[in-house]
């Protein structure tokens, strides 16, 4: 399943248990922008503009910790740098141990 979401809109919170945290979304040339926040920090923001479409691509990794715990994540929208880009495709938000 794809999530599509638009200026203003947020994914979360959802816990998950684990170590890493890979986000899986489209590029294309409607991209836009999203903020990865995890327990509750802005750890990293994320364009998915490209000239060309691109399926199901990781374009966010990091690493929670050495150890298992829970986490809250969010992905919040930004933004767009103009109004035919303020788009963001989502296909996956990982956490896995």
């Amino acid at each position: 399943m794809t999530i599509t979401l638009d200026d203003r809109q947020e994914i979360g919170p959802p816990t998950a248990d684990g170590t890493q945290l890979r986000v899986v979304a489209t590029r294309k040339s409607d991209g836009g922008r999203f903020a990865v926040v995890v327990d509750g920090k802005t750890v990293g923001t994320v364009n998915t503009y490209a000239a060309r479409t691109a399926y199901r691509q990781v374009v966010f990794t990091r690493t929670l910790g050495t150890t298992i715990r829970t986490h809250k994540v969010q992905l919040r929208i930004l933004s767009g740098s103009t109004s035919a880009r303020s788009t963001v495709t989502l296909d996956a938000v990982m956490v896995t141990r």
